[in-house]
């Protein structure tokens, strides 16, 4: 027996006391939903049961996509492009995938909104976010970095949305792939 697995797209990092939500499209089949953020130890919260199965029937449930206020486009070759600022509300973003591939860390690329809170652990993030390295995912993250959520890696070609509440301040979308700082695949932003 055969099994063809692809990435599916979920929810992005979201931090503790915080709410995300994430819109993506599910075809027909059966999905595993995990977590791979990681214990203080090294340990994969999905070793702590953080892991279900869901199946996708092929009855529409009648939805339509979410109505898209601003647009992150993500590539390998282009990085992530998004606006230099916007003004402080509630937003839908679209995440659209326009290609994808496959890291040395065996994962594609996403998007993940986080808020700037301590400019001195930015360059912690790029490391923080590398799944490829032991001390990566390490619960807590890096203390003075807020995770909204974000998009998980979809296809080329797809679209995800994720539902925002921006308020003043400086912000990144930022991918969880090794080098992501080097690769382009981050973009800072300012909220006014």
């Amino acid at each position: 027996m055969v099994f063809e697995v692809e990435l599916s797209g979920g929810v992005g990092l979201t931090s503790k006391n915080t709410t995300s939500k994430t819109t993506i499209f599910l075809d027909p089949g059966t999905y595993i939903m995990e977590c791979y953020v990681r214990m203080p130890n090294g340990l994969g919260h999905v070793f702590m049961g953080m892991i279900k199965q869901l199946v996708v029937t092929d009855e529409s449930n009648g939805n339509s996509p979410p109505e898209a206020d601003f647009d992150i486009k993500i590539s390998s070759e282009n990085g992530i492009l998004f606006n230099d600022s916007i003004k402080a509300g509630n937003y839908t973003l679209a995440a659209s995938f326009e290609d994808q591939k496959q890291y040395e860390h065996l994962m594609g690329h996403d998007v993940n909104l986080v808020k700037i809170e301590n400019e001195r652990v930015i360059p912690e993030l790029d490391n923080w976010l590398n799944i490829a390295e032991f001390t990566a995912f390490r619960t807590p993250e890096p203390e003075g970095l807020l995770f909204l959520g974000g998009v998980e890696d979809l296809p080329a070609g797809k679209t995800g949305y994720m539902e925002v509440t921006l308020e003043k301040g400086d912000y990144l979308l930022i991918s969880e792939i090794p080098n992501a700082v080097e690769r382009n695949m981050v973009k800072r932003f300012t909220v006014y």
